[in-house]
């Protein structure tokens, strides 16, 4: 294990323990560096006393510095970090939530794969495939935990190479992609779509859209004299489907039009809108019944 210090944490065996005099973050990197092959990473964080504790993976470029949270901005977009509450932090502080926490005495596995195409890191607790994974991981990664309240330990289980992945598909299922700013599922898998027809519907994009992976929501956006304004908003379950629908429906004729798919970003605010009238939409939700909603995207 490679210690920023020996001041906060200290080894003994397989288990890493806190100091018992300062509650100081200890960032402890595990070597080797994981180039290839599917590596299994695997322990137990015991004696939290209602204190955080995190695990995760960081570019084999990354030095933790002594008393270094992982999620301090230093090493934004250089790690993915499992809190034990169960968020999962990449470029923000913000957790994006899903998987299941993480109680004291459970055993906790990460699994990269660097044969696969994308990378792969899949999470497990007990044994149980966790439903948010993260994918485009770097080349070459390590493991590390991070502790910070006196005796509490990291016991190391199981740090090898496994010859085919544990992974199974999961319910609820959703890939966080490296190097993005992860955001809430109905900004993560949203979709804009231009270039449609006046008499494109709301129900003419779900089903499209459907034909490459199961739809959140669609709607076209609308004048308030309800005339189509040319685009509307399509929301995937998951970041997958977004993806392949891009892949597969950017180009595709619609009513007559080739549309354009691409991930949506929300535009910058130019100026003062009030007063210059509400942008409507025509909605379909996932089960299909129609409604008129305000919206302020």
């Amino acid at each position: 294990a490679i210690f920023p210090d020996q001041v906060t944490a200290q080894q003994q065996g397989n288990v890493i323990i806190h100091a018992l005099d300062n509650y100081d973050n200890s960032t402890v990197a595990y070597n080797p560096i994981v180039t290839n092959g599917i590596v299994r990473f695997e322990g137990k964080f015991q004696n939290h006393k209602e204190f955080p504790y995190k695990i995760g993976i960081a570019d084999a470029s990354v030095v933790f510095g002594s008393k270094k949270d992982p999620a301090d901005n230093e090493y934004n977009g250089k790690i993915v970090c499992y809190q034990n509450n169960g968020n999962l932090n990449h470029i923000n502080k913000k957790g994006i939530a899903g998987n299941c926490k993480i109680e004291d005495g459970q055993t906790v596995a990460l699994e990269v794969n660097m044969t696969s195409s994308p990378r792969t890191l899949t999470f497990f607790i007990n044994g149980q495939q966790q439903p948010i994974s993260v994918c485009n991981i770097p080349p070459s990664i390590r493991f590390w935990i991070n502790l910070c309240v006196q005796n509490q330990t990291f016991t190391l289980t199981r740090f090898e190479r496994i010859n085919s992945p544990s992974t199974t598909g999961v319910q609820n299922s959703k890939v966080m992609q490296w190097g993005q700013n992860w955001k809430s599922d109905a900004e993560t898998n949203k979709l804009f779509v231009g270039g449609i027809s006046p008499q494109t519907t709301p129900a003419d994009l779900g089903k499209l859209f459907g034909e490459v992976g199961q739809v959140e929501s669609a709607n076209v956006a609308t004048t308030n004299e309800g005339i189509s304004r040319g685009f509307g908003y399509v929301t995937m379950n998951s970041v997958e489907a977004a993806q392949r629908a891009i892949q597969v429906l950017n180009g595709r004729i619609l009513n007559g039009r080739n549309i354009e798919v691409r991930f949506y970003t929300k535009p910058k605010k130019q100026g003062n809108w009030r007063g210059r009238g509400t942008k409507q939409f025509g909605s379909l939700h996932q089960n299909f019944n129609f409604n008129n909603s305000d919206s302020d995207d």
